[in-house]
Order: structure tokens, then C-alpha cells, then sequence
């Protein structure tokens, strides 16, 4: 192990400390001295004065500015916007802000983490500086590292590259194709690649693999469970959060199911016919609000309708125990013909039919009798 010397560390701090006295009255010379002996020292106001106008959300992006090299946050012109006005006779590296990161961001820039779809971790967390430098650097978009070496702190490049069309001459080049703060793409996805023959394609071949994968995921709960009830509500979900292929898939298997009634048939296919045509266009948020809601009111329809049928069943039960064959044997009927019975219960509805008919036949049962 190297072993450095603490004496010529000791003596240029104190070098500082002596060019820093008497250069406290001026400004330039100051900053001078503060460049030479720290990196990251922001350039005085009066060199950054060619750097022109700048609209943080100019195009719904955020623009950094390069200046001789660098890469320079514009709101380093005026200091007092992050770090406050109160004056401070000594250096410190006490940083004193105005507000706590993402808040004092947002105040220029956009706060991509309310917007709707998909947002990249570190925004949603907040933590800007995870990924931006506040002053400045040399690379772009005031990033604390480039493209790709920032994205593998995260993202493993074996396991980026072992991802279907990212080849070798292409997946290095992260934010050629994906955006880093939110997208409507559950990929994150920007839109200039999207708008690419290539990213269409992609999409295409994503949405397709999304419908297989949930089609065979609602065929599974349905096969498990037979609850229309918890079927519809999933493709209301996806609906009201805008994954419309599963929102699809779900509802084919629903009307597929053999378990609806003829009127909750007709319903659930206008709106499975609604949402196909809805996948033709780009559908606005009220179109997608509109159909979750129909959805819903199915759902609470059978849902009323699945209780009612429930409370019959039981009073069935009790008149079935009490002796009063005839009333029980409706009440079961009714139910059996409900169409919304587990297999389960259908069977013991079935049975409980059986011996009430053949009571019937024989003569009169007993209170009490089972």
C-alpha cells in the first residue's frame, strides 16, 4: 500500500488559506483561487452571460447548455434561485438550499413523476441527483456519468443485452430508444423511437406477447377459481390503467366462459366490441373512464345479482330443513337457473333437488329431517 505524506497536503491547504485571506474583498480573484484548488467551482455570472435564454420545459424536455466544454445547469447564472440570498463571509461546504430535491427541481422543470404511464425509478423516488448533477459536468443532460456507464449503476449489462433487440450494435445506446424520466411505454419507450418503422414494429410485437401472456393468465383464474365476478373486475383495472391488452384478453375469456347470462352476454360483448375499436385509434382518457365505469357497473350488477342468488340458496337450505319441500324446491330452481353458481354448489343445489323430488313421490318428510 502507497503511504502518502500528510505534510504537502497540509501545506496547500494552508497556501490556500493565505491566498484566500487577502483575496476576500475581491470577487474574481477569489474565484480564482477557489478553481485552482476545487473542481466543480461555478464560473462567475459574467462569464456565463453569452449563454443565451433558456426555457427549462422548452418541448417538454429539460435543456442543459454546454459552455467551453462543459455542460452548465442555466440556473447557475443566479445562485440565489436554489442556494437563497443570505450571505455567507467564509467558504463552506455546507449546502444551504431553498428546498429539499425533487421540490426545488420542480419549480423549473417538469414533475414527470405525476404524469400518467410509466416512470423511471429514480423519479419516482425523487432522487434527481441520483442521476444529474446540479452544477455542472461534461456530459449531457448535466448526467453524473454517461450513457451507458449511468444506466449499468442499475441495470446489468449481461442482463440489457441478453433482452430481445438489444444486439450488439445498438443496445449500448440507451436513450436512443428509452426516455429517462417517464413514458407511456411500460419499456419507457420515447416517442422518437416509436415513431420509427422499427419502434412501431417493437410495440407491435410487445402488445402481441402482453394479450398472449394475459389471455393465458385469465383462461388459468377462471380455471381455478370460475369467478367471473374477479375477472371483470382485472379488465376494468387495466382498463381505468390503460393496459388495454389485457383489458381484452380478460374480457374474451369472460364472454367465452359459458357463465353469463344472456343479458350480461350482450353486455360484455358490446363493450369487448367497444374496446377492440378503441385499440384501432389513440383513446382519450374520457373513452377509457367511460368504458371502466360500464365495466364496473356489470361487475356491481352481478355482483347484487351473486348475493341475492346467495340468500336465496340459504333460505332454500333452511325451508328444505323445515319441511316446506315445495317452497325449497322453487328456491333451488330459481338458483340452479341463475347461471351464476360455482360447480361446487351447482352440484349440491342438484342433489338437494333429488331428494326433495323423490321426498315428494314418497309422501310428506318430517320437520327436521335431512
Amino acid at each position: 500500500m502507497l503511504h502518502l505524506s500528510r505534510r504537502p497536503v497540509v501545506a496547500a491547504l494552508g497556501l490556500a488559506a493565505l491566498f484566500l485571506l487577502p483575496a476576500s474583498c475581491d470577487r474574481t480573484r477569489r474565484h480564482e483561487v477557489m478553481t485552482y484548488f476545487f473542481d466543480g467551482v461555478p464560473p462567475l455570472s459574467g462569464e456565463m452571460a453569452d449563454i443565451g435564454s433558456f426555457d427549462p420545459n422548452a418541448n417538454g424536455e429539460t435543456r442543459s447548455v454546454a459552455a467551453g466544454g462543459w455542460v452548465v445547469h442555466e440556473a447557475i447564472k443566479n445562485c440565489t434561485d436554489c442556494h437563497g440570498a443570505r450571505q455567507r463571509t467564509s467558504f463552506s461546504r455546507k449546502v444551504i438550499l431553498v428546498a429539499e430535491p425533487p421540490t426545488l427541481c420542480y419549480t423549473c422543470h417538469t414533475e414527470y413523476a405525476t404524469l400518467e404511464g410509466w416512470v423511471h425509478g429514480p423519479v419516482a423516488t425523487g432522487d434527481c441527483l441520483f442521476c444529474h448533477e446540479p452544477h455542472k459536468t461534461r456530459n449531457e443532460f448535466l448526467l453524473t456519468s454517461p450513457v451507458p456507464e449511468l444506466c449499468y449503476q442499475c441495470h446489468l449489462p449481461e442482463a440489457i443485452h441478453a433482452i430481445e433487440h438489444h444486439v450488439d450494435s445498438s443496445y449500448a445506446h440507451c436513450i436512443d430508444c428509452h426516455d429517462g424520466h417517464a413514458s407511456a411505454s411500460r419499456s419507457l419507450l420515447n416517442q422518437a423511437f416509436l415513431r420509427q418503422p422499427a419502434g412501431s414494429a417493437f410495440l407491435a410485437d410487445v402488445r402481441r406477447r402482453q394479450y398472449e401472456q394475459s389471455l393465458d393468465q385469465a383462461r388459468i383464474d377462471l380455471a381455478q377459481s370460475r369467478d367471473i365476478l374477479a375477472l371483470v373486475r382485472t379488465a376494468a383495472e387495466s382498463v381505468e390503467s390503460g393496459q388495454l391488452d389485457q383489458a381484452r384478453a380478460y374480457l374474451e375469456v369472460v364472454v367465452n366462459s359459458g357463465l353469463l347470462t344472456e343479458a350480461e352476454q350482450a353486455k360484455m360483448a358490446g363493450l369487448l366490441e367497444r374496446l377492440v375499436s378503441l385499440q384501432q385509434v389513440e383513446p382519450g382518457g374520457a373513452d377509457l373512464v367511460e368504458l371502466g365505469a360500464a365495466l364496473r357497473q356489470v361487475q356491481q350488477q352481478r355482483s347484487e345479482r351473486a348475493r341475492a342468488i346467495a340468500e336465496s340458496y340459504y333460505l332454500s337450505i333452511k325451508l328444505y330443513r323445515a319441511g316446506r319441500l315445495a317452497e325449497a324446491r322453487q328456491g333451488f330452481l330459481d338458483v340452479l337457473g341463475s347461471g351464476l353458481l360455482p360447480e361446487p354448489v351447482k352440484k349440491t343445489v342438484e342433489q338437494y333437488l333429488e331428494r326433495i323430488n323423490r321426498a315428494l313421490k314418497e309422501g310428506p318428510m318430517p320437520p327436521g329431517a335431512s
